[in-house]
């Protein structure tokens, strides 16, 4: 452990603290679903801002042998872990709005305190615009909590199972950072590294429209839409590797999509059902 990544390991540990506080608290299960939710529309703000018009770059050390890739998990911790975690909190305990200032006040002043000490770098990006930011974020995580409190019909349930895909299947990422099992060859930007997670997170959208669009059906072999989705998934990959724009890097990469967007499928309609038949009683109130 680095200076750097004991900033960002000790953000991790708060995230997850808080998110077990919260669930334990509570007893809310649905808590869960909302984090989800909130880490896919934290994936969706990330991948305009960080990804496409690189606003700002992070700098935790904790993948050492690639920039950009260790950017990215500053964003993922940042993102996914902490600003969710944090959300559900202020949402799911019904805080009113002086928490939520005071919440925004002290993630502002962490961002600060990161630009000071170098681990964390501003582009284009301003402060100010994370202040403005989270006051939208938060209030969306106690407007959406409200919302999933009760089952879920039309467009708000598939916004909602859409953006919780989206979380599920951007780590899609990790096995292009850690186990190296494909490239895209795109040429969006200049560093190949930037092009590999900029083409899986637009794939990953597409995915998540499709598989949300899957688990909306009404059928009672409900097992067949996650071969229908797999096997899309596996043509679609075929397609990207005959036109060059996909190289894998063996047998196993294939093998891995086919497990990982089984399982994505499987959970995913899970949480679908979730969604539609709404909390247990006890949690109306």
């Amino acid at each position: 452990m680095n200076d750097h990544s004991a900033w960002y390991i000790g953000l991790i540990v708060i995230s997850v603290a808080l998110l077990v506080f919260t669930v334990l608290r509570t007893g809310n299960k649905r808590s869960l679903l909302l984090y989800l939710g909130m880490s896919g529309l934290g994936y969706t703000i990330e991948f305009v801002i960080f990804i496409l018009f690189e606003c700002y770059a992070y700098e935790p050390k904790l993948i050492r042998e690639d920039g950009y890739y260790d950017s990215l998990a500053g964003a993922i911790v940042s993102n996914a872990l902490i600003l969710p975690a944090v959300a559900v909190f202020l949402a799911v305990l019904r805080m009113g709005w002086v928490p939520i200032i005071l919440a925004i006040a002290a993630m502002s002043g962490v961002e600060y305190l990161f630009l000071r000490i170098g681990i964390y770098e501003h582009y284009w990006w301003r402060t100010v615009y994370t202040a403005i930011g989270l006051v939208v974020y938060f209030w969306a995580a106690k407007y959406w909590f409200g919302r999933i409190m009760r089952p879920l019909r039309g467009a708000a349930h598939a916004l909602t199972l859409y953006l919780i895909l989206w979380a599920m299947t951007s780590p899609q990422a990790l096995e292009i950072i850690l186990l190296h099992g494909r490239t895209y060859g795109v040429r969006w930007f200049a560093d190949q590294s930037h092009d590999n997670i900029a083409f899986s997170s637009s794939y990953c959208v597409v995915l998540s429209i499709i598989f949300t669009w899957l688990l909306c059906r009404r059928t009672s072999r409900r097992w067949s839409l996650y071969v229908v989705g797999t096997v899309a998934v596996l043509i679609i990959d075929m397609l990207l590797d005959a036109s060059g724009v996909l190289a894998s890097k063996g047998w196993w990469d294939y093998a891995y999509r086919v497990v990982t967007m089984f399982l994505t499928l499987w959970m995913g309609d899970m949480i679908n059902k979730r969604l539609r038949s709404g909390p247990m009683p006890r949690y109306t109130r």
